[in-house]
């Protein structure tokens, strides 16, 4: 069986089922050049085993008896592995235990309700970089997070809700400092935010329609309750933005085609009479690319696509043209810029870019090159530019940089260093001269006020065993009733505590 649906900009999605009603095949973009297909695999059980994306990359889950995922295995197009997630879980069915495909874990306990109590990180090192643990109000609203990093530092957030259970209000500490207002939350009976309240005390109030869409948005300061902005939009009933009013009165207008694309963009300043301060115009070919831009003062834009729907050249208002050739996989392989510098690139055979071959217009300049190589992974390990000055970058399990080496094999090669936290976020950075950054993260993944320190001096060698910080890491691994698990190998320098 087929389904199709179109979208208010015209996109068609159309999706396959097999005889048990299972999602089998879904096309995104059906009848253009750029189409997209995922198609899904299923089990005689009708569970999820193997899912192949647009780009012929590959996951394979496997499950246990319960039916719960135990790995998930990511294939490139050519079969390639590029990573391998495994998951853990108790009597229950809660998930304990995530490995992600660099080797970082993080293990989870729950309270008697099955709600999530403490989140502990490990680095492939087995070094604890995190903990935090989590209590709830009675109708199991959260109202409380403490982080503890690695090196001990403490965060305090504390959440209230009104009676509908909305958050109204989010309050955080770092260290033994004293609770800050982070934010206040209004809202309205259907539950549209309609004021909120920043830490400096800014108040931002919004007005929404039957949908929950914002039409307006007024926002003042915390000392005279002046309005410092306001805002309005309006929407058609296809859910498209008509025209949006900013806060110094000028008002933007767009205009679109039958199937959704924007045709127009103007912009009218206050007291004008509506008389265009800028604009912009836009049309498109029978693919849906773009072919031309006119700005407000008819200078135009012109742009040519192949049946493919890449783009082959442009021509500005200036009369100065750029073109592009492809190979048979779509790869441009030849540039021709506005100054008529030409560029020749050409590619291994994952696609990878091996040489760009720059040559200049000017009379008697000799070629540039670029060299690139790359691991088994496709990673760009090694670049060598046309002074044959070198850069070397290495990367770990999940394809995230390491180290980057410039001036490789010269005599004062300058290097810098990563290192990741289970989120995949930058957690310790040590520049080229040495200066070594760390960096923590709230709840919501923003930096943590205060928490994001620079040493400057050699290179310290990381840990390799646990300490007890401030605050004190779980001690009792092993919960009555939960299944305790035993591991025969784990990462060396790594320790458990004692049960």
């Amino acid at each position: 069986m087929l389904t199709a649906a179109v979208d208010g900009n015209g996109v068609t999605t159309v999706t396959a089922y097999d005889a048990d009603d299972r999602a089998t095949a879904v096309t995104v973009g059906v009848g253009t050049t750029h189409a997209v297909t995922t198609r899904s695999e299923y089990d005689p059980a009708g569970i999820l085993t193997a899912t192949v994306d647009g780009a012929l990359g590959t996951t394979l889950t496997a499950y246990d008896p319960d039916g719960q995922p135990l790995t998930a295995t990511v294939f490139d197009a050519n079969g390639t592995v590029e990573s391998v997630k495994s998951m853990a879980y108790d009597l229950d069915g809660l998930l304990t235990e995530t490995t992600d495909g660099a080797g970082n874990e993080t293990d989870d306990a729950y309270d008697a309700l099955g709600r999530k109590a403490a989140e502990e990180v490990f680095s492939l090192l087995g070094v604890a970089v995190d903990l935090t643990s989590y209590a709830y109000d009675g109708d199991g609203n959260l109202v409380s997070q403490i982080d503890v990093d690695g090196g001990g530092q403490q965060t305090v957030t504390d959440f209230a809700y009104d009676a509908e259970g909305n958050q109204t209000s989010e309050t955080e500490g770092v260290g033994s400092a004293s609770q800050i207002v982070v934010n206040l939350t209004a809202f309205d009976p259907e539950g549209h935010a309609t004021q909120t309240a920043d830490a400096l005390g800014n108040l931002t109030s919004d007005v929404v329609d039957a949908l929950g869409r914002v039409v307006s948005e007024a926002g003042t300061d915390p000392s005279g309750g002046t309005t410092v902005t306001a805002s309005a939009s309006v929407y058609d009933l296809a859910g498209r933005l008509l025209s949006g009013t900013d806060g110094d009165g000028n008002v933007t207008s767009y205009g679109y085609d039958p199937l959704g694309r924007m045709l127009s963009q103007v912009l009218s300043g206050p007291g004008t009479g509506g008389t265009a301060a800028d604009a912009h115009y836009y049309a498109y070919d029978d693919g849906g690319n773009q072919t031309a831009t006119t700005d407000a003062l008819s200078a135009t834009t012109l742009m040519a696509f192949d049946p493919e729907g890449d783009a082959t050249g442009t021509l500005d208002p200036t009369g100065a043209a750029t073109t592009d050739q492809y190979d048979g996989d779509g790869r441009v392989t030849l540039s021709v810029d506005g100054d008529h510098n030409t560029t020749v690139t050409t590619y291994d055979a994952d696609g990878h870019v091996l040489t760009a071959t720059t040559s200049s217009a000017e009379s008697g300049a000799a070629p540039v090159s670029v060299t690139y190589a790359y691991d088994g992974d496709g990673n760009r390990t090694l670049e060598t530019d046309g002074d044959g000055d070198q850069t070397s970058t290495t990367y770990d399990a999940d394809g995230r940089v390491l180290t980057t080496t410039e001036g490789v094999g010269s005599d004062t090669p300058v290097a810098t260093t990563n290192v990741y936290d289970h989120e995949g976020r930058v957690i310790d950075a040590i520049d080229g001269a040495g200066n070594q950054t760390f960096t923590t993260y709230n709840a919501e993944g923003w930096v943590s006020p205060n928490r994001c320190t620079t040493r400057t001096g050699p290179r310290r060698r990381p840990r390799r065993t646990r300490t007890t910080p401030t605050g004190g890491w779980p001690r009792n691994r092993t919960r009555t009733g939960r299944r305790r698990r035993t591991r025969t190998t784990r990462p060396a320098g790594r320790r458990r505590w004692p049960s």
